[in-house]
């Protein structure tokens, strides 16, 4: 087949809109060439961007859409999980047809968490042309327990395709320090990244701060008593910044109730930190958005994430970025492309993915329905290449 040769009224390249610019794509995707060449282009009445990634996915929840009404709260939504995911039918059929869908819809690479095996065959090498990393997530509040579950991730781990997972934490109130401390020096020994849901809720600050709330209610009923000494001593950062391993790759997801004298902390912790907003799932369990205008984009490494159907409304990139570019208009759009493609590109070091550089193969998508090269909540999505 013909290379193709397409240029847009915007073109997202460096990191900048661009104009006047087309690119060569070959029929396999690669890019052959960016220039300001636009004999014989096609034209795409809109904005061309790279191919999505979606840093925080949990794939293997696919099957469990609209099963947990939104706006459960933290300590809710984990019961409600509990009651359904043993009910939950079709899981292969599920998980295959919405892996799918976010391949329609532009996705092209996801962070994905896996606390079972059933996404496992999709992820062989050749099973599906989206590039994954998993993290094999694990909890558990008995410090006695910790080598136990970090051996069982090990061998979970292996069943996937070698430097395409690694053993991670789920969160700092399901964990005993033993356990948070072993995974991390797992992964320090294998120079892989960690992933942990932290200050996702108010119900999580309420448990560090005083040690009463929902989820310390959840934790008595299912018999975690009395509660660990961490919880009622302050900020969740003084138990859990000592305990994290300096190098490492770590993602920080949702920080729904991150402060700025937190972030600023994070920033000065010699850490190797990155952060992952979903604010969709936020707004389903939480009611609430991640505090996106609190980042800088010159010093904080940020990206974008879906979660689940179990929690969310959809699993689509485009979604998130509509709903960002709502509620913070001091984002600039050019910064929400970054997040949505090379920042999690790079954090994996999926070197083919997340921007338009020649030799790469990123996926074209096209974006209509902008208004001065911004995201509103008509803009729509075709997928070029």
């Amino acid at each position: 087949m013909m290379n193709r040769k397409i240029s847009a009224d915007l073109l997202f390249y460096k990191g900048k809109w661009k104009t006047g610019l087309a690119i060569e794509v070959s029929d396999q995707g690669k890019i052959i060439q960016i220039s300001d060449d636009l004999t014989d282009c096609e034209f795409f009445a809109g904005a061309l961007v790279p191919g999505w990634i979606n840093a925080h996915c949990h794939l293997e929840l696919s099957n469990l859409e609209g099963r947990i009404p939104p706006h459960t709260g933290m300590a809710g939504f984990i019961q409600k999980l509990a009651t359904v995911r043993p009910k939950g039918t079709n899981g292969p059929t599920a998980i295959h047809s919405q892996l799918q869908k976010m391949y329609d819809r532009g996705i092209r690479g996801i962070g994905d968490i896996s606390n079972d095996t059933s996404t496992f065959a999709l992820k062989q090498k050749g099973a599906h042309p989206m590039r994954f990393f998993t993290f094999v997530e694990l909890f558990g509040l008995d410090p006695n327990k910790a080598q136990y579950l970090v051996e069982s991730g090990i061998k979970m781990s292996t069943a996937l395709p070698s430097g395409e997972a690694s053993v991670s934490w789920h969160a700092p109130y399901s964990m005993s320090a033993e356990l948070i401390e072993k995974i991390g020096a797992l992964a320090t020994l294998n120079n892989q990244p960690l992933n942990l849901h932290l200050l996702e809720s108010s119900e999580e600050v309420q448990l560090f701060s005083s040690g009463t709330g929902p989820l310390a209610d959840f934790l008595k009923h299912i018999g975690i008593t009395p509660l660990p000494d961490r919880f009622g001593k302050g900020d969740v950062l003084d138990f859990l910044l000592p305990l994290l391993p300096k190098g490492i790759p770590i993602l920080l997801v949702h920080v729904t109730e991150l402060q700025p004298a937190q972030l600023e902390r994070l920033r000065n912790s010699g850490l190797n930190i990155s952060y992952c907003l979903c604010p969709g799932a936020n707004l389903y369990i939480h009611n609430k958005l991640p505090p996106a205008d609190l980042f800088d984009p010159t010093r904080d490494r940020v990206m974008l994430g879906t979660d689940s159907l179990a929690g969310n409304w959809h699993l689509d990139i485009l979604e998130e970025i509509k709903l960002l570019s709502k509620h913070f208009p001091t984002l600039s759009t050019e910064t929400l492309m970054y997040w949505a493609t090379q920042a999690g590109a790079d954090f994996w070091g999926w070197q083919d993915l997340g921007e338009f550089e020649v030799g790469k193969q990123p996926g074209i998508l096209g974006l209509t329905g902008l208004q001065n090269g911004r995201i509103y909540s008509d803009t729509q999505l075709t997928v070029l290449a």
